[in-house]
C-alpha cells in the first residue's frame, strides 16, 4: 500500500501528464499519420492507455516505480476530453450548444461524486485482493470503448 505523500506526487503527476498530453498527443499522432486524426478517433481510442495500465497494475507486483513509470498510459484518458466537446458541439445547431456544453460540463463532473467514494468502498471490500478492483476499474472504460465503437456514428467523425 502506497504511504499518503506518495499518492499524492502520483495525482499531481498524473495531472500534470494529462495536462501535456491534452497538448501535445492529437497533434503528434496527426503529424505521425500524415493527416488529422478526428476527434471521435481521439476519443475512441483515449482509453485504451488507461485498459492497459489498469490491467498491468492489477497483474504486476505494485511496488517500487512500477505506478509512476506506466503512468502516462492512464493519463492517455484525459485527452479525451475536449475532443468530446468538440464532438459535441458538431452534433448541435448553434443556438443550443451552450446548454448543451453546460450538460456535458455538469456530466463530467460526475465521477468526481461518485468515483472516488466508489473505488474506495471497492477497495475496502476487496483489501487483501486489490487486483480484483484494479482489473474492474480496466473494464468500466473498457466497456466504454467497447459502446463507443459499436454505438457512435461514424458521420460524427
Amino acid at each position: 500500500i502506497l504511504p499518503a505523500r506518495i499518492i499524492g506526487v502520483l495525482i499531481t503527476t498524473f495531472s500534470l501528464l494529462g495536462a501535456i498530453m491534452i497538448v501535445c498527443l492529437h497533434p503528434a499522432i496527426s503529424l505521425l499519420i500524415g493527416h488529422r486524426l478526428s476527434d471521435l478517433a481521439m476519443v475512441r481510442s483515449a482509453y485504451v492507455g488507461p485498459v492497459i495500465y489498469f490491467v498491468l497494475i492489477a497483474l504486476l507486483p505494485r511496488h517500487g516505480v512500477l505506478p509512476f513509470a506506466l503512468l502516462p498510459l492512464l493519463a492517455t484518458g484525459v485527452t479525451a476530453l475536449p475532443h468530446f466537446r468538440a464532438l459535441f458541439s458538431r452534433a448541435q445547431a448553434d443556438h443550443v450548444q451552450g446548454e448543451q456544453l453546460a450538460i456535458v460540463a455538469a456530466l463530467e463532473s460526475l465521477p468526481a461524486l461518485y468515483a472516488t467514494p466508489a473505488t474506495s468502498w471497492a477497495f475496502a471490500a476487496c483489501i487483501h485482493r486489490p487486483g480484483t478492483v484494479l482489473i474492474g476499474c480496466a473494464v468500466l472504460p473498457l466497456t466504454a470503448m467497447l459502446l463507443m465503437w459499436s454505438c457512435v456514428p461514424t458521420r460524427w467523425a
